[in-house]
């Protein structure tokens, strides 16, 4: 059975620090961050975040709330900039952060490079997890015009090869997680983008049908192969059914525990 810090480091909670600071007063939200920090294992920072926050507070947010930073950056970029990318991360103590895969692998490696490098005894080795969403441009240079999935499956071939700590995929494409399971073996697959059960159903109609919630629900997640999953708004701003953030997060704990327990029991 799964300890509780070794559930809580299952479950990555991404922060909205725009909307965060329109809802509560300076100080206030750092109280909210302490109460949710028993139930989630990293705070993700996403680059817009890391701009306007910074990179020193952001680190005395999450380590005043006691939680671990995961700087979701989907850096991209050639071999020198990655190097002196994951330089950085080191440096300032980020536990994790992302390199795009659209990188490759042998900018990828250079992260690695850095992490295995002599450093100071209380230096933090960063984590790597390779992104594989893309934006307005189809994030590949091979190859633009192939279907994300197939792009996906090569994608985790250069999470592999970097020996990259993490792949991270879209929630309505987690089933990649069971396709190439050898490929990611003791890899953490994180799904991005997860839902819940109370998602809105505003929020359901602007979506596609494959982004409902029904797709990328947390169980749902979990059950296609994810190992942790990244969930946002649904736990910071839930609705007045479900009651408060931290509510919201004991839910979500829970999900996640009793399906590890499940599994556990399962192979016992």
């Amino acid at each position: 059975m799964k300890t509780k810090e070794g559930v809580k480091n299952r479950i990555f909670l991404n922060l909205n620090i725009a909307r965060l600071f329109e809802k509560y007063q300076p100080g206030d939200d750092g109280k909210l961050l302490k109460s949710l920090a028993p139930y989630f294992g990293y705070f993700v920072f996403d680059a817009a975040e890391i701009l306007q926050v910074g990179i020193e507070p952001i680190i005395k947010l999450a380590s005043d709330a006691g939680v671990k930073i995961f700087l979701d950056g989907k850096y991209m970029g050639c071999p020198d900039t990655i190097a002196r990318i994951a330089a950085i991360m080191q440096k300032y103590g980020v536990d994790a952060f992302s390199l795009h895969a659209a990188s490759y692998t042998k900018a990828m490696e250079e992260a690695k490079k850095i992490q295995i490098a002599p450093k100071e005894s209380n230096s933090i080795q960063p984590q790597v997890f390779v992104e594989t969403a893309t934006g307005s441009p189809p994030l590949d240079y091979s190859d633009g015009e192939s279907p994300f999935k197939e792009r996906l499956y090569r994608f985790a071939q250069v999470a592999k090869n970097s020996e990259a700590d993490g792949l991270m995929v879209p929630a309505e494409y987690s089933s990649i997680f069971r396709d190439r399971a050898n490929v990611l073996k003791n890899m953490v697959r994180l799904a991005t983008g997860v839902t819940t059960s109370w998602s809105i159903p505003e929020a359901e109609e602007k979506r596609s049908s494959i982004r409902s919630p029904k797709n990328t629900d947390v169980r749902r997640c979990l059950d296609a192969g994810a190992s942790a999953i990244m969930i946002g708004e649904d736990v910071l701003f839930p609705p007045d059914s479900v009651g408060t953030p931290v509510q919201a997060a004991e839910i979500i704990y829970q999900i996640v525990a009793d399906f590890h327990e499940k599994c556990f029991r399962n192979k016992v």
